[in-house]
């Protein structure tokens, strides 16, 4: 985790079977998924979250057959202060009928 003037960047890395090149760049969408156990849905929600947020979530590293690391940004609220929608993302209605 590093602190930078009103943001943090925390950065995760694990040691599993790396990520398959030809994913990269579609890995925060739907469905973006060469496993057979996972569902590509993981990343994707990840990504909503932090941006909705107001920070930004990125792979920094992936060898193929092992290792990837992946870092995000966000802001740091202040005691008492609250976030506010982000304007530029469109807002989930989970009220709305399936």
């Amino acid at each position: 985790m590093r602190l930078f003037t009103g943001r943090v960047i925390i950065r995760v890395a694990d040691t599993g079977t790396g990520i398959d090149t030809s994913i990269v760049p579609r890995l925060f969408s739907r469905f973006a998924a060469k496993s057979q156990s996972g569902t590509g849905l993981g990343l994707y929600i990840s990504r909503n979250i932090v941006e909705e947020h107001g920070g930004r979530i990125w792979v920094e590293r992936s060898k193929p057959g092992g290792d990837a690391t992946f870092a995000f940004e966000t802001p740091i609220k202040q005691r008492g202060e609250f976030m506010t929608p982000n304007p530029a993302r469109p807002q989930l209605d989970y009220n709305a009928s399936r």
